[in-house]
């Protein structure tokens, strides 16, 4: 991590480097990448900065992210999560700040779409092979299902802000975040850079992303060979993009994907490639995403609208794709043309 760091300092000092001259308007922004969460990351900044300012916003930023990692992780044996899961008991376990307020916030989006998202649903995660312990490739049998299935409900996981704790209500509960914390990440990036007052910047965290300033223009992959392409000019929201196009495995005719439906303990996924959502947090617009495609079409286009939530989605039709879009993110769609 502390080498990768380095080379996105050496990144951004070359990118000030190439704006001597320009006008505000025609400069390039500077660049910052790294490792954070198994995944990458990059800020754009358009704000004219200091070579010194730049080196200590990226050892910030890296700093942020690393104690992120420590506190949701559920490869490290010493983070909040998997302390919390190791417990045996119901009384409450101290976390941190960040940690118990991601686990308000996957609480609150489990209650809003009906359990479809699940912060508890890591036996179902580890069961399927993709948790930790990957070995992907084969379907568990239904009692293995049914035996997970039992242990997850997001309903007994409690959540206590000050002095932060979480508490599950059965012993056997164990949590997992990686469906929202590279959201709550972005966020976290993006909040560092404002109060640092950099207004004009664009965070990605693995697939989230968060744009602060003036309009960004942001594409959307396509799911597959042939798949529609979306150009968004995003500015001062977030979006995320969920599916299960790249992470899965075939076995017994059919494709299953990482994405879990926690209410029956199956692989979710269906004709929905991919599921994009726009919203004024990243933490928001991840949880929502992988809450959006593991309801499907019908119930979560339903879903997305009496939430006010705007999403985009790509649906398998035969050889081909049909795309499904709320009003509010066809503007955002529109404005990037």
């Amino acid at each position: 991590m502390t080498r990768r760091g380095g080379a996105a300092v050496a990144a951004v000092l070359a990118g000030a480097a190439a704006w001597a001259g320009l006008s505000s308007r025609d400069r390039e922004p500077l660049r910052l990448a790294g490792g954070t969460m198994g995944t990458t990351y990059s800020v754009r900044i358009r704000d004219r900065l200091a070579p010194a300012r730049l080196r200590d916003l990226a050892a910030r930023i890296q700093t942020t992210l690393d104690a992120l990692d420590r506190s949701l992780s559920t490869y490290r044996d010493d983070s909040d999560v998997c302390r919390f899961n190791r417990k045996t008991g119901t009384g409450w376990v101290e976390v941190s700040d960040a940690t118990a307020d991601v686990a308000a916030w996957a609480v609150e989006i489990g209650r809003r779409s009906g359990g479809a998202f699940d912060p508890t649903a890591f036996p179902l995660v580890d069961l399927w092979g993709f948790g930790p312990r990957r070995r992907t490739g084969f379907v568990p049998s239904e009692e293995d299902r049914k035996r997970a299935r039992e242990r997850v409900d997001f309903r007994r996981l409690e959540v206590r802000l000050a002095p932060p704790a979480l508490r599950k209500l059965r012993p056997d509960v164990a949590i997992d975040f990686s469906g929202i914390a590279k959201g709550y990440a972005a966020d976290a990036v993006s909040r560092l850079l404002d109060e640092a007052g950099v207004r004009e910047h664009l965070v990605l965290v693995g697939g989230e992303t968060r744009a602060r300033g003036r309009p960004w223009t942001v594409a959307i992959e396509s799911p597959g060979p042939g798949g529609p392409v979306a150009v968004l000019a995003l500015s001062d929201r977030a979006l995320s993009t969920s599916g299960g196009y790249r992470n899965g495995f075939t076995a017994e005719g059919r494709r299953h994907s990482h994405l879990m439906d926690p209410r029956t303990g199956e692989t979710a996924g269906g004709g929905v490639a991919c599921v994009s959502v726009l919203q004024d947090s990243a933490v928001a617009a991840d949880g929502w995403a992988t809450a959006l495609a593991v309801l499907g079409p019908d119930e979560g286009f339903a879903r997305a609208w009496r939430e006010g939530v705007e999403a985009r989605f790509v649906l398998r039709e035969g050889d081909g794709y049909r795309v499904l879009e709320t009003p509010g993110f066809r503007r955002c769609f529109r404005a990037a043309r």
